[in-house]
């Protein structure tokens, strides 16, 4: 976006290094600038976020974020986003994966809570942007007259995967500071301005659930057991929930075997659950649908880009085309896991996100 020095400037601060840097460049830069903390728990609440876990939203987050800011001299505020935070993030991530589904509360959160809920009280008390510390760059097509995300360009730590359902509208005042440095960069930077973030870990944990255990925050009102099958159709054993599994998850499944099983489909009609070896889960061609276009409006025929559907994995080339409505993808190859209620993010050759949709299944 086009930046000017008289653009009031929000910055999302999470208390972590990368939002610090981002804040502290565009202060250093010349911006009206104040950070913003989003409070989507009650931090005091011993059954919420947990101090010193990898994650973001304790008190010791705000405060390190309040210290960040008092230390480059803007001003700091922190937004009550809990109500919202629970009805956007939280209780579809219980029901996606009571639908046998698995969920990205990282990308509703972004798209509702950062992009919804925070640009619009920054705009509505005078600020002109939001800035946040994803490792993320804009861009603008002149020819379709659209804003995108494009990949950063430390490729280790590119967030866009994250970042595809924000719309057009936000992404007009959207800047990212720190995309186009490396997370060692940001921590020299942070270093330079003596920020005492500089070394703090990175958050990697949803900020939601303790330890990792994601079926300990689903509301399960009566557990009702059912099959655990094999793809040949053999009946291993039986399961207490199937909230408590993803597609090709191996630990936890509790069926003993001499060679490595993997959950392969989770059935909440049957109520059964099927597992099998690595190979089945191998597929090359997935659907799915509630698209968000990025650097394209529409997709008219079939094309050629690279695709994404998890965080960490390299995009791979393939071929997208719409078939009623829906983005169906074909990989050039196959890809391990294609899991419902994940995403599909799509890449044009220049690191462009062209559009992002929700999975329904592979084919």
């Amino acid at each position: 976006m086009f930046k000017s020095k008289d653009m009031k400037i929000a910055v999302a601060m999470s208390g972590g290094v990368d939002s610090s840097v981002a804040a502290a460049i565009l202060k250093d830069e010349g911006y009206d600038v104040a950070g913003f903390t989003i409070k989507t728990w009650d931090c005091d609440d011993p059954e919420a976020v947990q101090s010193g876990a990898k994650t973001c939203c304790s008190n010791e987050d705000v405060n390190d974020a309040r210290a960040v800011a008092n230390k480059i001299g803007i001003p700091f505020y922190v937004i009550d986003a809990e109500e919202i935070f629970q009805e956007k993030v939280v209780k579809p991530f219980q029901e996606e994966y009571l639908n046998g589904r698995t969920p990205i509360p990282c990308t509703n959160c972004n798209e509702f809570i950062k992009w919804g809920y925070l640009y619009e009280e920054v705009r509505n008390i005078g600020y002109d942007a939001v800035a946040t510390g994803h490792y993320a760059k804009m861009g603008y097509d002149h020819d379709t007259e659209r804003y995108f995300i494009i990949r950063g360009d430390d490729h280790d730590r590119d967030q866009s995967f994250f970042l595809f359902s924000v719309h057009q509208e936000h992404l007009v005042k959207t800047i990212f500071p720190v995309g186009d440095l490396t997370k060692e960069e940001v921590r020299i930077v942070a270093e330079k301005y003596e920020l005492e973030t500089a070394q703090k870990p990175g958050s990697m944990d949803i900020c939601f659930v303790k330890g990792g255990d994601y079926a300990d925050k689903i509301n399960i009102e009566k557990v009702v057991c059912g099959e655990v099958v094999h793809t040949d159709g053999r009946v291993l054993g039986s399961h207490d929930g199937l909230h408590q599994f993803t597609i090709g998850q191996r630990r936890g499944v509790g069926i003993a075997s001499t060679e490595p099983l993997f959950v392969t489909k989770i059935d909440v009609i049957e109520n059964r659950l099927t597992i099998g070896p690595n190979d089945q889960l191998m597929q090359s061609e997935l659907l799915a649908d509630n698209i968000t276009w990025g650097r394209l409006a529409v997709l008219n025929e079939p094309k050629r880009f690279h695709a994404k559907i998890r965080y960490r994995q390299i995009p791979a080339p393939c071929t997208a085309w719409l078939e009623d409505g829906k983005l169906r993808v074909k990989f050039d190859s196959a890809v391990r896991a294609i899991t419902p209620g994940q995403s599909v993010v799509l890449y044009d050759e220049e690191g462009a996100v062209v559009c992002g949709a929700w999975i329904i299944n592979h084919i």
